[in-house]
């Protein structure tokens, strides 16, 4: 009788871990968990031949080899399964954790004791720019020096020696950036008047490609630099920022020691006037295409929500400074976003969502939309609905607004081969439920209830944003928040810290 108990127990086992590899299948959403190490993760792409396929293989084995385990095994798996879709039909569980107040990670915020100007949107699009920058000019010594006011003698060369040396690079795309420490000088200067330093560590995970002369190769790097910059130094505005020009009198950088800027004199290469990178390391590189048919489980949606100390203060100050602005508002515009996006996704043209996406995450979302087409792949998205929305952390400083808010969504998520229609990934009659962080960004002297319709927020006109971000109309540029919320970052469940 204990025999029989045990290999019982044993099949309810290897039966629920079987309904849950095939149940636990994640895909390719807008953002969505693809990792840059050319697999997925999290709700990463895709995919058909993985648990699926197994599972049925081992049950045809089972079946007609041992039916006196395959057959129980197989009425256990199919009563398993048909309890797991009967609780699917209920709503997401927003409220099954309790939300997590937690100590944030390295805190970017504290730059702001010493230069009230500093803003972390401002920031990490700097960092992203540059460091896509830095990327392509390892082609040649000289692309590679007029970047000498961002990035030290000693990081320059050693970005030039890295492999693949001396090729063009392109299609940068960072998939994560998070910053690792963050040391702030309690004095601007020391005794004698000379400048403190701030540092920043900061890691990536990116993708490249390099042309290698007659062929393409697709790398997955991970790097750690340290920036550094005088705690006296202010930050320029945004419209200062965005090109890499001395950045003391804003003149194309020239320079005849590298060191100083040709215009107005000053030796600007050693972050007295903006960051510089003062170490650049290379933890690893692998060279892999971006894989996008992988079937991988969904992680982290059980998780409670991580929610940044002092997010109900912010939010009140907010809406006392704009009264206009409201919850619901704010809810209309995510879900205008929300359907914009999975709709452009699905059909591998951006247009739809560009006046929705920051410059930023409009590169990240081309490269994937790149891949699908080059893998004759498309990744439908279907009956896509957000179900609910939280706030997760609330920064505001002198030019920017910026709310994190964790999204419940759910739908039919699938991948097909584009010329034939077939599936080759995930599930075509079944929804998934799943959540994401999203940060969407507003210029900070914005104002008014965040909007919902399609019309160009500066002139009226019929919304069409072209790929730089400005309207086809009014050549406004309206993807920097200027005028409204648009979605800047998207962070798995997993990998959001706070």
């Amino acid at each position: 009788m204990r025999r029989r108990a045990v290999r019982w127990l044993a099949l309810a086992g290897a039966a629920a871990a079987l309904v849950a590899i095939a149940a636990a299948a994640a895909h390719a959403r807008p953002g969505g968990g693809h990792t840059y190490s050319g697999g997925s993760s999290g709700g990463g792409g895709g995919g058909g031949s993985g648990g699926g396929s197994a599972l049925f293989e081992l049950l045809f084995i089972l079946i007609f080899q041992h039916p006196q385990i395959g057959l129980p095994l197989t009425a256990i798996i199919i009563f398993l399964y048909v309890m797991v879709q009967r609780s699917k039909k209920d709503l997401p569980n927003w409220d099954s954790a309790e939300p997590v107040t937690r100590t944030p990670p390295p805190d970017l915020e504290r730059i702001r004791a010493l230069d009230p100007d500093f803003s972390i949107v401002l920031f990490e699009d700097f960092v992203f720019r540059l460091y896509a920058q830095a990327q392509r000019a390892r082609i040649a010594p000289q692309e590679m020096a007029k970047l000498a006011p961002y990035v030290s003698e000693q990081t320059r060369t050693a970005l030039l020696d890295r492999q693949p040396q001396g090729r063009l690079i392109s299609n940068v795309v960072i998939g994560a950036l998070q910053i690792e420490s963050v040391d702030v000088p309690s004095d601007p200067a020391d005794e004698q008047g000379q400048p403190n330093y701030v540092s920043v560590n900061i890691g990536f995970e990116s993708n490249y490609t390099a042309d290698m002369g007659g062929s393409f190769e697709t790398y997955y790097a991970r790097d750690s630099w340290q920036l550094v910059r005088a705690a006296t130094t202010r930050s320029r505005p945004p419209s200062a920022t965005r090109e890499f020009n001395c950045p003391n009198c804003g003149a194309p950088f020239e320079s005849s020691d590298d060191q100083t800027c040709a215009y107005c004199g000053e030796i600007v290469a050693n972050g007295r006037f903006d960051w510089l990178v003062n170490g650049a390391r290379l933890r690893g590189q692998d060279k892999v295409p971006p894989v996008i048919t992988g079937t991988v489980a969904e992680r982290g949606t059980d998780l409670p929500t991580i929610v940044h100390p002092g997010v109900d203060r912010r939010w009140r100050e907010l809406l006392q400074d704009d009264p206009a602005l409201t919850q619901e508002s704010l809810r209309a515009r995510l879900t205008l976003i929300y359907d914009q996006l999975n709709t452009a996704w699905t059909n591998l043209d951006l247009s739809a969502a560009r006046p929705y996406v920051s410059d930023g995450l409009y590169d990240y979302l081309t490269y994937w939309i790149d891949a699908y087409r080059t893998q004759g792949l498309r990744n439908v998205l279907e009956g896509m609905r957000l179900y609910h929305w939280t706030y997760a952390r609330i920064v505001r400083d002198r030019w920017f607004d910026s709310l994190t808010v964790r999204i419940w969504g759910s739908g039919r998520d699938y991948t097909v081969d584009a010329g034939s229609g077939r599936v080759v990934g995930g599930h075509k009659g079944r929804d998934r439920d799943y959540t994401e962080y999203w940060t969407i960004i507003r210029a900070a002297g914005a104002r008014g209830a965040a909007r919902s319709d399609k019309q160009c927020p500066n002139c009226g006109a019929e919304l069409k944003i072209n790929m730089a971000g400005t309207c086809e109309y009014c050549h406004t540029h309206v993807t920097a928040g200027e005028f409204d919320w648009v979605l800047s970052k998207i962070e798995q469940d997993e990998a959001y810290r706070g």
